[in-house]
């Protein structure tokens, strides 16, 4: 488990230099110390719901607790479900990043003698990336950088182990709002000939 934790804190720590490591966190590794990190962070957040919601009853009275607890009720299954689902989530996040950087590396030419290894280095960045989670353990702030450092990890998997070079990182960072904007152009081009038909 220290060895483990040792690799995991490695990679956040210096995530240009941890691919030229033999024993870098392995998937199921980075799952656990992630879905670990979230029930902490859940663990912190009905901490502070359990504060607030006692600093309400003693200040203002039980009637607008009730009512702060309605309005709190779809946050709070939100996260408890986050939290439990946290593997499907990770196992979903971590293979449209790796199916995205994998496409990326057959158009930019990034092939190596097997194509079973570019998957392979694909799937590598994309679940190293994930240990940005690690932020979790950050009471209040901790949730806001993840984001950030995800980009961080991405861009220097793709820089470092798929030798990406610098633009070539940087437009598969955005890629998915391409994707994204596609998609909604493609709904909206068909609600439109629905329409056209219609009328």
């Amino acid at each position: 488990m220290k060895k483990m934790m040792k690799a995991y804190l490695e990679v956040i720590r210096h995530p240009f230099k941890v691919y030229t490591l033999r024993d870098f966190p392995q998937f199921y590794e980075v799952l656990l110390i992630n879905w670990f990190m979230k029930m902490l962070h859940t663990f912190y957040y009905f901490c502070g719901l359990h504060f607030s919601f006692y600093l309400i009853a003693h200040s203002i009275g039980k009637s607008s607790l009730i009512e702060k607890l309605s309005q709190q009720k779809f946050i709070f299954f939100s996260m408890l479900f986050a939290a439990l689902f946290y593997p499907l989530i990770f196992w979903l996040y971590t293979k449209f990043w790796g199916t995205l950087l994998n496409f990326f590396s057959l158009l930019f030419g990034k092939v190596e003698s097997d194509v079973l290894v570019t998957k392979t280095k694909s799937e590598e960045v994309a679940y190293l990336a994930m240990t940005s989670s690690g932020l979790y353990a950050i009471p209040l702030i901790g949730a806001g950088l993840i984001p950030f450092l995800f980009l961080l990890q991405l861009y220097a998997g793709m820089r470092a182990h798929l030798k990406f070079s610098n633009m070539q990182a940087l437009f598969v960072l955005v890629s998915p709002l391409f994707i994204v904007l596609f998609i909604l152009l493609f709904i909206f081009l068909y609600f439109a000939a629905l329409f056209s038909l219609f009328t």
